[in-house]
């Protein structure tokens, strides 16, 4: 390795006026550099179980939603059929994985510190959970979708063989109001 180039009073190496680098500062502010990133990951992990433990809120008690507006059913359904496979196939999530992936690049090997890792992640990844159990999951939410769907199409207004006709939209523009 080269020496640095002698320094003036001040502490700067040229009359640039550019400081001096040492060695060791190099390699603090290449860690620096290093634990930021490490950072990066940390956060981007941490976003990802908040978005991981929103999209099974969702799956879970979207069909909720779809009881008060069934247009939500537009995107509840995929949701809950993605669960349903993804627990009866024993597959693993993307969302997982890219947690996973984040944590490696954050130096992380598990969920141990911080509010996130400690309150959420057991409700997400509870201990003991096996495939016989992920099964079992699935085919429960499977049953929370059919019950939740059939009160949402028996009290649809206006449905097929019902008897029930939905009233009209006093917005409603008539035919002949077209001419």
């Amino acid at each position: 390795m080269r020496d640095p180039p002698p320094a003036d009073a001040a502490g700067f190496e040229d009359a640039d006026r550019r400081p001096v680098q040492r060695a060791g500062s190099r390699r603090r502010a290449a860690a620096q550099v290093g634990r930021g990133r490490d950072v990066l990951w940390r956060v981007l992990a941490d976003a990802v179980v908040l978005a991981h433990l929103a999209f099974i809120a969702f799956a879970v008690a979207g069909g909720l939603l779809v009881l008060r507006r069934p247009r939500w059913a537009w995107l509840h359904l995929p949701a809950i059929a993605w669960v349903i496979w993804l627990e009866l196939a024993g597959a693993s999530c993307p969302l997982t994985v890219l947690e996973n992936a984040a944590r490696a690049r954050a130096g992380q090997a598990g969920y141990g510190e911080g509010f996130i890792a400690h309150y959420l992640l057991p409700v997400i990844y509870p201990a003991g959970l096996t495939p016989a159990w992920q099964t079992v999951l699935g085919l429960l939410a499977l049953a929370l979708a059919v019950v939740i769907y059939a009160i949402a199409l028996h009290r649809r207004p206006g449905r097929a063989g019902s008897g029930h006709r939905a009233a009209p939209s006093p917005h409603a523009v008539a035919a002949e109001d077209w001419r």
